[in-house]
């Protein structure tokens, strides 16, 4: 078999497995129904390596985009419009694949014991298969309709997975809300990808660019007005200013849920699109601008809402909408490359640490509350130090994956506006997009010391003793964190830049598809060594802080007792607990008055008053004397019956002999 007729089962295997499950689940033993949906991605997973594996070591694969391609045949075909059934990996999608499938087994097999007492676990995973297949359909659909059912797919499924249980109406009210909000994004999809269509006449993303081109200066036009229209739906999907706030609810779902779905691949979805659009956001710089500042202010505005929160989801929810921010200044600037390694680092600290707090959840039977941990450290050990791992990852501490990919956007942002960078353009921006970053970042390693501080060390559990006592890790749950956490410390190794000894190996293997990563010139290095050390200067402070505040294993004091116990507080500290009031801002100038129209004008207007009231008065009097009519010939006489019967024959014969 040829490797490219493997590609299709890349997708059947989980819709298979999603479609066993969700028809005959519920009358299966657990075990097969644990069988049925995890060897679909550990085979998946074996798929995506081997031909990531072909495809890396491809002669000249630094030069040109090599491709793996199954053709269904044509899919669509009406008047000017055909969409091919084509689906295809390249250098881009090809890693994209390895982590979908790669972290998608781990976080299977992690399912298998944290779901398992679930009454619907089939549901569950015929739910999370179905997820995995469109969200493989989005990275190898290629052109912009197979990619957009793949976004719509991993929507629906989100949807399904944060309201999972539904029977708690906040469960059920955050999958419709994320529902919703998507739904506001995805709009913008839509109006992007007809702009494209009509614009250039073609979805495939092959000859997109050329017929772009070709466009000459009209093509800039296009090339702006669809680029910021596909970024309102990346805004959505990716979790962005002002789209962010389905995200922290969507904590509602399963752990394992959050790991997959919300840190390690629907919500990159944005990101990965504009990688591969790149030469789009290319041709409209003032497009990336916009890219550039969203993705930065969302950084800093999600790191301080994650300050005050006591949910230990709820702050990784608000790292996950931070970090994201992160990846869109690197592809902002035009650092593709940059940006999506940080997608794909990102897709190990943090499926780590959203599966590290599951365990947390799972062993203290579901407490989620900071507040109320503690000394875990000697009950979960495992579960500690993947954790303390992933959390030097995120803080961008050197050695560990996020210091290579942060501090690579981070570069990139300063340098985008000297020596004719991508935003030379914008005089002053490239300063305030790396001030905003460092001050994410500053508070990004607060934060994340904060909870671990809490969670893990400082003093003695301060919950129920009776569950402290028999807290313990699970064998399937600490292998993957234990993976996940080795991930967390090597992956960022792929890509060393020439600061530091290395050939930024994974910028130029991803360059013929998205672009090369802007490279520092020689009077530059000094400057970026410089950065790069202010950077780690204030996020150790940040963490030494932490530490300071939040102890090691000395018991925390009664002031900080009284801090942690009292929450909300006053003033500042209230603002940046309830997040900025962002929620009930929405619900005042949007859902409110959305509400009161509705109720006024549909309701009181068109149903009672114009249905209930016009339309049926208007109907009622011929209804009403009409039925009078009828129930007096309809009164179970026959003698009546049999004369209008002969009136009427005798009608009929007079027409007919008068015609």
């Amino acid at each position: 078999m040829q490797l490219n007729e493997w590609l299709p089962w890349l997708l059947l295997l989980p819709l298979a497995g999603s479609f066993f499950n969700g028809v005959l689940g519920a009358r299966l033993p657990k075990g097969l129904v644990f069988f049925v949906a995890c060897m679909p991605i550990i085979v998946g997973a074996g798929i995506s390596a081997t031909m990531a594996y072909t495809i890396f070591t491809a002669p000249e694969v630094d030069k040109a985009a090599i491709r793996i391609v199954y053709d269904f045949g044509t899919w669509i075909s009406a008047g000017n419009l055909e969409v091919s059934g084509r689906i295809a990996v390249d250098q881009l999608s090809a890693i994209m694949i390895c982590v979908i499938t790669g972290i998608g087994s781990l976080i299977h097999l992690y399912s298998t014991e944290y779901m398992g007492d679930d009454p619907s676990v089939h549901r569950y995973f015929s739910y999370l298969n179905l997820f995995v297949f469109s969200m493989l359909l989005l990275v190898l659909g290629d052109n912009m309709v197979l990619m957009f059912v793949g976004w719509e797919g991993v929507g629906l499924c989100s949807y399904l997975l944060i309201g999972f249980w539904f029977s708690d109406d906040a469960n059920a009210s955050a999958g419709k809300k994320a529902f919703i909000v998507n739904r506001v994004g995805d709009f913008g999809v839509i109006i992007g990808t007809l702009t494209l269509f009509f614009a250039l006449g073609t979805m495939d993303f092959a000859t997109m660019p050329g017929k772009l081109q070709a466009l000459g200066a009209a093509g800039g036009t296009v090339a702006l007005i669809a680029a910021l229209f596909l970024f309102l739906g990346a805004t959505g999907k990716s979790a962005q200013i002002p789209l962010f706030i389905w995200l922290p609810d969507a904590m509602a779902g399963p752990t394992p849920v959050s790991a997959l779905i919300h840190a390690a691949t629907m919500v990159t979805a944005g990101i990965y699109m504009i990688c591969r659009l790149s030469w789009l956001y290319t041709a409209a710089p003032a497009a990336l601008a916009v890219v550039a500042i969203v993705g930065a202010l969302t950084a800093l505005f999600a790191a301080t809402m994650g300050l005050m929160q006591t949910d230990i989801k709820k702050v990784l929810a608000y790292s996950t909408v931070s970090q994201l921010g992160f990846m869109f200044l690197g592809v902002g600037v035009g650092a593709f490359s940059a940006g999506f390694f940080h997608v794909f680092t990102h897709a190990f600290f943090k499926a780590c640490l959203f599966l590290g707090s599951g365990a947390v959840i799972y062993a203290l039977h579901h407490e989620q509350d900071i507040r109320k941990m503690g000394g875990l450290w000697k009950k979960l050990p495992i579960t500690t130090w993947t954790f303390v791992v992933s959390t030097f990852a995120i803080m961008g501490f050197p050695g560990f994956s996020g210091f290579f990919s942060k501090d690579e956007i981070m570069w990139q942002a300063f340098q985008s506006g000297l020596d004719g960078g991508k935003l030379a353009a914008f005089p002053g921006l490239n300063y305030l997009l790396f001030a905003l970053a460092l001050a994410a970042a500053t508070l990004t390693s607060f934060y994340m010391w904060r909870v671990t501080l809490l969670t893990f060390f400082s003093g003695k559990y301060r919950g129920d003793q009776h569950t402290f006592e028999h807290a313990k890790e699970m064998p399937l749950m600490s292998l993957a964190l234990i993976v996940l956490g080795l991930g967390a410390l090597l992956t960022g190794f792929l890509n060393v830049p020439h600061i530091l000894g290395g050939h930024l190996m994974l910028a130029q293997l991803l360059s013929p598809v998205v672009g090369a990563l802007p490279e520092a010139h020689g009077d530059h290095h000094a400057l970026e060594i410089g950065l790069m050390a202010a950077t780690l200067v204030c996020s150790l402070g940040s963490m030494v802080l932490a530490i300071r505040l939040f102890g090691i294993k000395q018991e925390p004091t009664q002031k900080q007792m009284t801090l942690l116990q009292t929450l909300p507080g006053r003033g500042f500290v209230k603002v940046l607990y309830n997040k900025w009031y962002v929620d009930e801002a929405y619900e005042k100038v949007i859902v409110k008055p959305i509400e009161r129209t509705s109720y006024v004008f549909f309701y009181k207007l068109v149903d009672q008053f114009l249905i209930d009231k016009v339309m049926i008065g208007i109907f009622a009097v011929p209804a009403k004397y009409g039925g009078y009519l009828v129930r007096w010939i309809q009164n179970g006489s026959l003698q009546r019956y049999a004369t209008v019967f002969a009136f009427g024959a005798a009608a009929i014969v007079v027409w007919v002999v008068l015609r």
